[in-house]
């Protein structure tokens, strides 16, 4: 997708934005249930979905079908780093849905961009993200769209979020991990 028909589609209507490899452990299933329950309440909203295909991923593109939002989900596949920029800066909320996710940088990075986090609470993520997402059960999309309606409906709440999103990150800055690898360092020497 060009970088400027993404911007002039998403800027027309409000969306969800999702970042990562398309594969079963990232969950996406579930985000792509809840957002066909969430266009019965809000028709404007879009989702977009930007990352490469990874093993498995012929179901996701088949629900897409089966749920007849093909005008409604975009796959952005490869973005470059403006586009993904883009994408934080202006989305509703992201949202990270995975069974299983190893640090969960996407999450920080969408925090970086003052957009709301709406993190399953499963693996590493909650320990990542802490108090700057709201949480939803990975098993339980009706929970997802709960949570999704909950920050578009507060703007009090999606705030918060955003405050203490760019309060986290500063827990995950160079400076942070070069200062505890040092007192690490320093203490074994002592």
């Amino acid at each position: 997708m060009s970088e400027s028909k993404l911007k002039t589609d998403l800027t027309k209507n409000p969306y969800i934005l999702y970042v990562g490899t398309l594969q079963p452990r990232k969950n996406i299933l579930t985000l792509i249930k809840a957002f066909s329950r969430l266009k019965l309440i809000y028709p404007e909203i879009k989702l977009v979905i930007a990352g490469k295909k990874g093993w498995l991923y012929d179901e996701i593109y088949h629900s897409v079908a089966k749920f007849g939002m093909e005008d409604d989900i975009y796959f952005a596949d490869f973005v470059t780093d403006n586009q993904l920029i883009f994408l934080y800066e202006n989305a509703t909320c992201f949202v990270i849905p995975s069974f299983y996710e190893g640090f969960g940088i996407p999450a920080l990075e969408a925090m970086s961009f003052s957009c709301p986090v709406i993190s399953s609470f499963s693996s590493s993520l909650p320990e990542i993200a802490g108090n700057a997402a709201l949480y939803f059960d990975p098993n339980n999309h009706y929970d997802l769209v709960e949570k999704i309606k909950n920050l578009m409906d507060n703007s009090i709440l999606r705030d918060k979020l955003i405050r203490n999103g760019k309060e986290r990150i500063k827990k995950f800055s160079w400076d942070t991990c070069a200062k505890e690898t040092l007192e690490v360092i320093m203490s074994t020497i002592s």
